[in-house]
């Protein structure tokens, strides 16, 4: 695709709630391929590249690791048991806010908001 295509970056991470996942893949990528006027990808992220399991132990397979530093315009944290962890974990929350910061809108579905609210991002927030 070009190098102006919109990104999108779908989370992964262990014990994501599977259908937090799979919706909005399967919904962004209608979009892009049949309605979107211009070139969009989808791509999943994860801690590293390669499978990473969902919380009923769906293996789901992360493109590229979220150090990457993929340049993206929009992110999809899902919810699901693994939220617990990264909600405690300083370096997931510092990733977040750097993504903001260098502009990508974040978006999130069920107990991901946690994590956004965790990193101070949701409008009116702020961090304990």
């Amino acid at each position: 695709m070009a190098d102006d295509a919109l990104t999108i970056g779908v989370l992964l991470f262990d014990d994501a709630e599977e259908l937090d996942v799979v919706g909005p893949w399967e919904v962004l990528g209608f979009w892009a391929s049949h309605i979107a006027t211009s070139s969009v990808r989808v791509v999943a992220l994860g801690p590293q590249a390669g499978v990473v399991r969902g919380s009923k132990g769906l293996g789901m397979v992360a493109d590229h690791a979220m150090d990457e530093a993929l340049p993206l315009d929009l992110l999809v944290h899902p919810g699901g048991n693994g939220t617990r962890g990264l909600v405690k974990d300083a370096a997931h929350p510092e990733w977040l806010r750097g993504l903001h910061e260098r502009g990508t809108v974040l978006a999130s579905v069920c107990t991901g908001s946690l994590v956004l609210a965790a990193a101070g991002l949701p409008a009116g927030h702020h961090p304990p």
